[in-house]
């Protein structure tokens, strides 16, 4: 029984969110109202506060959805290799490039928008976050070096998501082989060859 009611719960929430983003392709955040959720879910509007407090909830729960499956998509052990080639590439980047293109529709909606939370830029602070956390365990990082492994942490993070995020937003037409290159390309003539020689001396 408890089975079923959570089955409920989970549909309830899915309805709600998929009518969220609807909306939000055709009207801006802060002009959407309860009420219109409530129409368009065919729910109550008891049913609805069981769930979320207020619309700020909702999208802030749909934020979290999104940015919990982008943790889950990031790989960090290149940040310790000598070389990023096209093999290491694949492991490291491919499940980010699969999060972005499964999840593109609703990131474009999100990102259009002015919403409590920004996606892009908390995507940018959690992975530097993790790559200086990586960048830890793996070197020998002083006290004092400590702002400039920070520093290439996010100037890598900006790097790959940048050049992922035009990927997504442009639909250009490259394969996901021809953006593991685009990236690999990037870090290799770019800023990964100068952290490593910062951090290892």
């Amino acid at each position: 029984m408890n089975l079923s009611i959570d089955l409920r719960v989970i549909k309830t929430r899915e309805s709600i969110q998929t009518q969220m983003i609807r909306l939000l392709e055709i009207v801006p955040f802060e002009k959407i109202t309860v009420n219109q959720l409530i129409r368009a879910c065919r729910i109550n509007r008891s049913t609805f506060y069981r769930n979320y407090e207020d619309k700020y909830d909702l999208i802030r729960k749909i934020c979290q959805d999104q940015l919990d499956e982008f943790q889950n998509a990031l790989r960090l052990d290149f940040i310790a290799l000598p070389v990023v080639n096209e093999e290491t590439a694949r492991e490291a980047f491919l499940p980010l490039l699969r999060y972005f293109e499964k999840n593109r529709h609703m990131l474009m909606v999100l990102r259009k928008h002015d919403l409590p939370i920004d996606l892009a830029s908390c995507m940018h602070r959690i992975y530097s976050e993790r790559l200086l956390e990586q960048m830890e365990k793996r070197f020998s990082i002083s006290s004092a070096r400590r702002s400039l492994a920070s520093c290439y942490a996010r100037l890598i993070s900006g790097n790959i998501l940048t050049t992922i995020l035009w990927w997504h937003e442009q639909q250009f037409s490259a394969t996901e082989s021809e953006m593991l290159q685009i990236i690999v390309t990037a870090i290799q003539q770019g800023v990964y060859s100068s952290m490593r020689e910062s951090l290892t001396i």
